[in-house]
């Protein structure tokens, strides 16, 4: 039998460092190409998990919650939410790079930013009322807490009654706050609930675009 000689020209330490530099350039081609199939899919994603939300499904219908905060019968508040959350998120990539025998890189996604500048810019939820006062109820949601809002008045639930079609403020029902079970702060809100309880759905959907 014969046998074949192999005689290698260049250390195994350079062939090793070649080697990791050609899959370097591999992992960056794919990532680039991945990263276009990747922000519809997360977005997406991100949109089913809003509306998982308990306090997203009481704003979508007639209920309570419409009720005492004053939004009109009928008007769809919900999707311009979903929108804003989801237009906001976005990829960002970094090339990967080798130090030594140590990959670094990557990408990450950003959802959300952590100020809420997006939905509290004054364009998204709020009402105004008869006399032309704007009720930011949105903005009550996200960062008020379960801190009292309005002292001389509170919420009597009665059908058929106020904008919502469901309620009306009364004196006799003082003061007014967000109910706990929907109120939040920056950084514990139903829409930072909502997205953290659905992390790991949203990240097998990046996994399945790559």
């Amino acid at each position: 039998m014969a046998r074949l000689g192999l005689k290698l020209t260049q250390s195994v330490a350079t062939i090793e460092k070649l080697a990791l530099n050609a899959l370097v350039g591999e992992i960056n081609a794919h990532f680039a190409s991945s990263m276009k199939n990747i922000l519809d899919p997360v977005r997406q994603a991100v949109r089913a998990a809003l509306r998982t939300s308990n306090t997203v499904s009481e704003l979508s219908s007639g209920s309570k919650l419409r009720g005492a905060l004053g939004i009109p019968k009928g008007q769809d508040v919900v999707t311009p939410i979903i929108e804003a959350v989801a237009d906001s998120t976005f990829i960002d990539p970094k090339k990967i790079k080798l130090t030594g025998k140590r990959f670094s890189g990557g990408f990450s996604v950003n959802v959300q930013p952590d100020n809420f500048i997006n939905l509290l810019n004054g364009s998204l939820g709020f009402t105004v009322t008869e006399k032309g006062a704007r009720l930011p109820w949105l903005s009550w949601l996200l960062t008020r807490g379960s801190s009292v809002i309005v002292a001389d008045f509170g919420v009597r639930y009665k059908t058929g009654t106020g904008r919502s079609g469901s309620a009306t403020m009364s004196k006799g029902t003082a003061p007014f706050m967000v109910d706990p079970v929907h109120s939040g702060t920056l950084s514990d809100n139903f829409v930072s609930r909502a997205l953290e309880e659905n992390a790991n759905e949203i990240v097998k959907v990046i996994m399945r675009a790559l």
